[in-house]
This record gives C-alpha cells, sequence and structure tokens, in this order.
C-alpha cells in the first residue's frame, strides 16, 4: 500500500474562521499542540486518532489504548482501521466529526461540547452506503503504513516527548549521548549556601584585608587623618575608606564633588572639558601608590592630552600642542588672538572684567581684558622692571611707548608663566624652560588659594571675596 497526498477542509463549529485547507497524506488528531486537529479535552489522548490516504482512500485508525473512539457509534479497538464515507460521524471524547467527501477531498466539521453516551448502533443504523473495502488484512496494513510514515517523517525532535537532538545518520547511530531529562537536579539549598560562604569570605576580606581590592595602596592624600587649614580642599577625610569614592548608585565624580566642596574650594570643572565628559579622574588617577599626588599628576595630564599625537576628536574638535610649543602671547599682527577670559574667571574677578565696556568692539575689549589682569594686580618678579609703588605697571613689559613696543612683551611672558614648584611638597612639577598650563589655563577656578603666590593682598581679597560668593551660589543650587 502507497500513501497518497490528500486534500483535507477542517471547520470548527466554534470558530467563525473558514475552513483551513490542509493538503498532507494523513492528519493526526489528539489533546498535543503539534496534532493537525487538537482537541483540548481530559478524554482525549495526547495522540488520539489519525486519517490517511492510501489508494484514493480515507483511512481512521484508533491509536489510543486507554480512551475510546467511535464511527457512526461503532466502537473502534485499539490499532483498528476503518475507511470514511461521505456522512460518516466520528466521536473522540466529547467531540464529534462529520466527515463529507467531496470527490478527492474530506471535509471535517468539528463540533465540541457532546453530553450524550457512547451506545454501539445497531445494524440497521449502520446501513449506510461504504465504499468497497478491500481485504481485511490490506485494511490492517493501513497501520503499519501510517507509523512507518510517523516514524521516519513525524517524529518530533527536541519535544517534551523526545527531548533529544535528531541522531546523525550512518554510523553516528551508535554514539549516543543521554540526556539530563530524569537526572536529579542539585538542591537550591547548595546554591543559597555557597553564595553565604562566598559573601562572608568577600566581606571578610574587604574589612581585615582590603588591599586585596586594588592594584596599588591609595595615595597619601586620601589616606592621612588630618591636615592643615590650608589644606582644606575637602570637607571630609578618607581615611582609607573605598566606599567613599565607589558608591553603589553615582559615578565617581559625584563622589568628587561631594567631598571637595568646602568654603575656600569647589571641585567644579570648566564648561569646556565637562561639555567633552573631562572628569576629574579624567586627569587625577588614583591606586598609584602611597607617595602618588593625584593633585601633581593634573600636570602631566595637560601635556600628554594637548599635543599634535593625540588624534582623538572632542565634540569634532581635535587637539593640537599648544602655541606650537611657546608661550601663548595673545596678539599678532597688531590683532589680538584672544577670545577673552572663559565665563568661570569672569565670575571671579568682577572688578577687572567690567572695565572692559560692553560698548567696546571685539578688539578693544580683550585689549582692556588683558591689560587689567596685570597692572596694578601682581606681585614684584624677579626680572621685570616695576613702578615706584613696586607692582607691575606698563612699563614692566613695554620699553617704549611711542613707538609702541610690542616685541619685549614676547619675551617677558615666559618670566611668570614657566615652571612651577610645588609650595607643599616642594616637587618641581614644571622645568623653568617649560611653559606652565596652569597658570593661565586654570580647570578649577573657585578656588581661593589660586594664584595666591603672584596676587598683591589688595588683590588677593577681592579675588578671595568673588570666589566665596560664586561658591555659596553653586551650592545653594544643589
Amino acid at each position: 500500500m502507497k500513501l497518497e497526498s490528500g486534500k483535507f477542509f477542517i471547520t470548527e463549529a466554534d470558530s467563525s474562521a473558514n475552513a483551513t485547507v490542509v493538503e498532507k497524506d494523513g492528519l493526526v488528531l489528539g489533546r498535543m499542540q503539534s496534532c493537525d486537529i487538537v482537541l483540548n479535552h481530559r478524554t482525549v489522548s495526547r495522540v488520539h486518532a489519525g486519517i490517511n490516504c492510501i489508494e484514493d482512500e480515507y483511512f481512521l485508525i484508533n491509536l489510543s489504548v486507554s480512551n475510546s473512539i467511535t464511527l457512526n457509534g461503532r466502537l473502534l479497538s485499539s490499532e483498528e482501521a476503518d475507511v470514511l464515507a461521505d456522512g460518516d460521524i466520528i466521536q473522540i471524547g466529547t467531540f464529534l466529526i462529520l466527515v463529507t467527501r467531496k470527490g478527492k477531498n474530506l471535509e471535517l466539521f468539528v463540533s465540541t461540547q457532546f453530553t450524550g453516551e457512547l451506545v454501539p448502533k445497531t445494524t440497521s443504523d449502520l446501513d449506510r452506503k461504504k465504499p468497497p473495502v478491500k481485504a481485511t488484512a490490506e485494511v490492517q496494513d493501513v497501520l503499519k503504513v501510517f507509523w512507518e510514515k510517523r516514524t521516519r517523517d513525524k517524529d518530533e525532535y527536541g519535544t517534551s516527548l523526545r527531548p533529544t537532538e535528531k541522531p546523525l545518520p550512518g554510523k553516528a547511530l551508535i554514539n549516543w549521548r543521554p540526556t539530563n531529562d530524569l537526572a536529579r537536579p542539585w538542591r537550591f539549598g547548595i546554591f543559597t549556601w555557597s553564595f553565604v560562604i562566598i559573601a562572608l569570605i568577600a566581606f571578610a576580606s574587604f574589612k581585615f584585608y582590603p588591599q586585596a581590592y586594588e592594584p596599588k595602596p591609595l595615595s597619601n592624600p586620601h589616606t592621612r587623618t588630618s591636615f592643615s587649614k590650608t589644606e582644606m580642599i575637602a570637607n571630609q577625610l578618607n581615611e582609607n575608606s573605598c566606599t567613599t569614592c565607589h558608591t553603589l548608585s553615582g559615578k565617581i565624580e559625584d563622589s568628587c564633588l561631594k567631598c571637595h566642596q568646602t568654603e575656600v574650594f569647589h571641585g567644579q570643572n570648566t564648561k569646556a572639558h565637562a561639555e567633552v565628559g573631562i572628569g576629574c579622574t579624567s586627569c587625577h588617577f588614583e591606586h598609584q601608590g602611597e607617595g602618588f599626588e593625584p593633585r601633581l599628576a593634573a600636570f602631566e595630564t595637560c601635556v600628554s592630552c594637548h599635543n599634535d599625537n593625540n588624534k582623538n576628536l572632542y565634540n569634532g574638535k581635535s587637539v593640537a600642542t599648544p602655541h606650537k610649543g611657546g608661550f601663548g602671547y595673545v596678539a599678532e599682527n597688531g590683532q589680538w588672538k584672544w577670545n577673552g577670559v572663559s565665563e568661570e574667571t569672569a565670575e571671579t574677578m568682577p572688578n577687572v572684567i567690567k572695565i572692559a565696556d560692553s560698548g567696546d568692539n571685539v578688539q578693544l575689549s580683550r585689549n582692556k581684558q588683558f591689560h587689567a589682569i596685570h597692572l596694578f594686580r601682581l606681585k614684584p618678579v624677579e626680572g621685570l622692571q616695576t613702578d615706584k609703588s613696586g607692582s607691575i605697571s606698563c612699563s614692566s613689559c613695554h620699553k617704549s611707548f611711542d613707538p609702541l613696543d610690542r616685541e619685549t612683551p614676547k619675551q617677558t611672558c615666559a618670566i611668570c608663566h614657566s615652571g612651577y614648584v610645588d609650595k607643599t611638597s616642594g616637587k618641581t612639577l614644571v622645568e623653568d624652560t617649560k611653559q606652565n598650563c596652569v597658570s593661565c589655563h586654570v580647570q578649577h577656578q573657585y578656588d581661593k588659594n589660586r594664584w595666591d603666590k603672584f596676587l598683591t593682598d589688595s588683590a588677593l581679597q577681592h579675588r578671595e571675596k568673588a570666589v566665596e560668593l560664586q561658591i555659596k551660589r553653586i551650592n545653594d543650587k544643589q
């Protein structure tokens, strides 16, 4: 016997959808979702019955052992097959299926919630036109054909009935691999106690040996237990604590700003750096050893970032070696090549900035700003000429005024803006022959101690008062 492709029209009474058309050699009926006709009821087996098309005939096969199936009221025993004819009624559990034969097509109308009893009909009730059936042995062969077909093509690997993957062909069939379907799972308590033990070991290590969680020890400024008033740039001591900087919520920069916020200092960065994502840890490193100074490391960071070898873009702009490796004299050919002081700097010296009239043109305004910053505000510096009161004046940089000397000022920049020795540690951070970037480009403008080495007492008092007002303004906003 040979399987042939049949055409099935399946209609459900409870559904308003049109009939489902299936073209294949057979259907499977049952409770499993993978069946062609799903009959979801406890009286239906997972794979209850099958309908196969063989030699232009449709055969109904009972595949269930535990649940019953009737054809026109006649019980079909397990693994029994019978041919279907027009007008036949199949009952499976609470479902009735009306069979209609139209040519080579088979229509199945499925209705649910049947409440009648399974009562065998009499011979007269079964007397209807049935297609001629071949020998009984051939009818029983239908079941053999069905199982051969199901074994070859219908076995579904990866389902609850057959969870393993499909075996490889040929000799690989002997390479059987077991599954863990029936293996006893680990108890949940094993995972719980393992987590508790690991957590206790981690906490004990953090408590008694914190060095295990850091590449190198913290620097001295973050491990000391006291500091002088002149160093009051933080409102609390770190005392070698990890959680002061590393919190479960928030960035390290947030912890920096929260700590470095006092009456004389605020750690707010410049607007230019903040806009490109340059934060505290971009310049001030940690865990570099006890003798490392995070504050002083920023001097090296300026040079390592602002040079011609750095090809990164920041907001679409590139950085290069400042002033072509020299000093940034702000005028060329009688024109000022300077954008003026930054917004943060202007807030810390309002008495100087107001000298530049808003009605002036750009060149004149920058001229006034530049000279107001330097004239009569700076202490005498060795190498520069001063006036009778000992202050920096016009003649400190210009040797003549008619005509105006514009060459000498280019040479005097190096006297104030080169080299740097830290007054606290005594370390030489910038050699005398190299320019000191932060002498002009200050990142933390709101610092009362800034430029105290160069400013006169009067100028320093004005700056400290202005910085104090700005710090108060920032704190009030937070």
